[in-house]
């Protein structure tokens, strides 16, 4: 045989074994969550509502699969914290940004954003395996208030940085697909008109995950 054809050939099965080790060794994914989410932030007096997001990324294994014990992998996502409200002094300011008092109130936050981050997994029997996650969080929060004495409502986007933390369990069904649950704790603070901000957010949630 020709020393070009072998060399060729030579080339083309490293590649098909480098290939097939890359296929076993990781794979991207797409997953979700949905829940329950719950507000920690003072003056809150309905603190729960439904929340969830979505995210995709690249897990690499320790060993293929079933074998390999721990998990790296980085992903994009997006997530809706729900909303929460309560009664508290409001502070209201005029359409030239001039503040005008504080008035008995009430308000609403809804958070949401896009997510950058990693994670990891530690398959500890069998199938099941715990994870855990954390990122950055690019906040957008929109805050409605209403101020009864002065029959005033509005609406603002309050733009912040913020970052989460999360810790869960779970169980591989198959190598393409596992379920577990876990919580996610979201940490961040702001500004509005000035004033300074912090918001804590809790998320329990069931979730689902597909590799490909």
């Amino acid at each position: 045989m020709d020393k070009r054809i072998k060399a060729a050939l030579a080339v083309v099965a490293l590649a098909a074994a480098f290939g097939a080790q890359a296929e076993e060794t990781g794979a991207f994914y797409v997953a979700g969550n949905l829940g329950s989410s719950y507000a920690y932030d003072r003056g809150l007096s309905d603190r729960t509502d439904v929340a969830g997001g979505v995210r995709g990324g690249y897990e690499w294994r320790s060993d293929p699969w079933p074998d390999g014990h721990i998990d790296f992998g980085v992903e994009l996502g997006y997530v809706d914290l729900g909303k929460a409200s309560g009664n508290d002094h409001v502070y209201v300011f005029n359409s030239n940004n001039n503040y005008i008092g504080t008035f008995p109130g009430r308000f609403s936050l809804h958070p949401s954003g896009p997510t950058l981050g990693g994670t990891i997994r530690w398959k500890f029997a069998d199938r099941w395996f715990m994870y855990g996650r954390a990122g950055y969080m690019h906040a957008k929060q929109k805050l409605s208030l209403y101020v009864p004495e002065l029959n005033l409502s509005d609406t603002h986007e309050i733009h912040s940085n913020a970052g989460y933390t999360s810790i869960g369990i779970g169980y591989d069904f198959t190598e393409r697909f596992s379920v577990g649950f876990g919580y996610d704790y979201y940490f961040g603070s702001g500004s509005y008109h000035g004033l300074d901000y912090n918001s804590h957010i809790g998320v329990a949630s069931g979730t689902a995950q597909f590799r490909f």
